[in-house]
């Protein structure tokens, strides 16, 4: 059928994420203008902000209630923030040199970022894939520590990198600015596009 309206935002609005919760009864929608993340009701259509993280870029459910959200606030690195979606509680968990990128997280807890740079264009491999393993990860959440670069293990260097997504077989696919998809092998490292 045709595409449906769910919901509309005032004025003049740079959407930076939509994801489902894992039950399917809500959506969140990043508005990055703004840095106003938006919870939105699919039964009733009903919706309200749930925080404000200046120059978010991506997001990805921990769990129902958790969120980590990229976002660069100060404009002169990343953090990475788990959102509690019921209270609007946001703490940091991890930091990183470079603009906001997109993140993913695996089945068994490990979280994937796309560390970028700030030089335009960006010169060729400046784009780091990093994994934070899940038990650092955990560590993180359980609020024990701050998670930077030295703690994730290096995956691919690569030219560019916009939309991050992980499948359960091992395999990370990243969308890049020149319209291309990669596929890259976790253990591997190696980068084959399509």
């Amino acid at each position: 059928g045709a595409p449906q309206v769910v919901h509309e935002l005032p004025g003049s609005v740079f959407g930076s994420f939509v994801r489902v919760a894992p039950s399917g009864q809500f959506l969140l929608f990043g508005e990055s203008n703004t840095g106003t993340i938006t919870r939105l009701w699919l039964a009733s259509n009903e919706a309200g902000i749930v925080a404000t993280l200046a120059f978010h870029f991506d997001a990805v459910f921990v769990s129902e209630d958790e969120v980590i959200v990229s976002a660069s606030p100060d404009g002169t690195g990343t953090t990475l923030y788990v959102l509690t979606v019921s209270s609007g509680a946001v703490r940091a968990i991890a930091t990183f040199d470079g603009p906001s990128g997109p993140v993913a997280l695996d089945d068994a807890g490990n979280l994937y970022y796309l560390r970028s740079t700030f030089d335009f264009p960006p010169p060729p491999g400046s784009h780091r894939l990093l994994k934070l393993p899940n038990d650092r990860v955990a560590e993180a959440l359980a609020g024990g520590t701050v998670l930077t670069e030295s703690d994730a293990e290096p995956i691919a260097q690569l030219d560019s990198g916009y939309g991050l997504e992980v499948n359960a077989f091992g395999e990370l696919f990243i969308s890049d600015f020149g319209g291309m998809v990669r596929r890259i092998a976790i253990a591997s490292g190696a980068v084959h596009p399509f």
